[in-house]
């Protein structure tokens, strides 16, 4: 990942997930609500990894914006999946609640992985740091999809 990039570039490569999520917002939120739950976390999880695995391989700048572009539209499916599920089968007086633990765990993880990532990349490099992040996610999403844990995310709405 030494592009040798201007500021301009650089910008662009840390804006390019969130230009990704606009790019694919018509995607998702238009074919979403016709598609299984559990069916756009599977592949929109894995598709995030194998996105996330071009990234840290990317020999070209323009190829990384390509898969940063990608990994956006990924996240928001992911995000706004697990968000509706959240809201559609949670109890309304224990909504609330959840969500402030889903975000905690959320920024909990991200800070987490971070720290772990940093002392990586000295380590190992960045490349292979990356890559072995996202082989990580494409592995717990297999696990995730095989023992058929996100089945019940396409369940109806919680019980008030």
């Amino acid at each position: 990942m030494e592009f040798n990039t201007t500021g301009w570039q650089l910008g662009l490569l840390a804006a390019g997930t969130g230009i990704g999520s606009v790019i694919f917002f018509p995607l998702v939120a238009g074919r979403g609500q016709f598609t299984a739950r559990s069916r756009l976390l599977a592949i929109g999880l894995s598709a995030y990894g194998l996105a996330l695995a071009g990234f840290g391989l990317a020999p070209w700048y323009a190829m990384a914006i390509l898969f940063l572009l990608i990994l956006g539209g990924c996240h928001l499916a992911t995000a706004s999946t697990l968000n509706t599920v959240i809201q559609l089968q949670v109890e309304e007086s224990m909504r609330g609640r959840i969500i402030a633990l889903y975000l905690m765990a959320i920024n909990l993880a991200i800070g987490a992985g971070t720290m772990i990532q940093g002392a990586l990349f000295d380590w190992i490099g960045p490349r292979i740091t990356v890559s072995i992040s996202a082989g990580i996610i494409v592995v717990l999403a297999a696990w995730l999809v095989s023992t058929r844990r996100f089945a019940s995310m396409d369940v109806g709405t919680a019980v008030t």
